[in-house]
C-alpha cells in the first residue's frame, strides 16, 4: 500500500517526542474517528493499527467509546425477549 504525505506544522512536534510518535497518534486519532462514525468496524481499525481486536477495545476504551454499539430499540426487545425466556422457565407449562 502506498503511502500519502500530510502537512503538519513542525510546532506540533513540540507535543510529542518524535515526528514517529505525532505520525502514530494522528493515525490512531482517524481510525478512532472512522469507527465512531461507523465508517469501519472494530476488526478493521484494529487491521489498520496493526493491533488486536482486543487491543482495539482497550483503545475505544481509554477514548471513552463503548466497545459494543446498541441501540435503546434492541436494548428494550433483549430485555423483553430475556423476560419471556425467564418466565418460560418459571412455568414451563404455560406454553404448552
Amino acid at each position: 500500500m502506498g503511502n500519502i504525505n500530510i502537512k503538519i506544522p513542525s510546532e506540533w512536534l513540540i507535543y510529542f517526542s518524535s515526528k514517529d510518535r505525532l505520525e502514530d497518534e494522528i493515525k490512531k486519532f482517524l481510525v478512532i474517528e472512522w469507527f465512531r462514525l461507523g465508517k469501519i468496524s472494530s476488526g478493521k481499525g484494529a487491521e489498520l493499527l496493526n493491533i488486536s481486536k482486543w487491543e482495539f477495545y482497550d483503545l475505544l476504551t481509554e477514548n471513552n467509546l463503548p466497545v459494543i454499539d446498541i441501540d435503546k430499540n434492541d436494548l428494550n426487545e433483549g430485555s423483553i425477549a430475556l423476560k419471556e425466556v425467564e418466565t418460560a422457565q418459571e412455568n414451563p407449562y404455560k406454553y404448552i
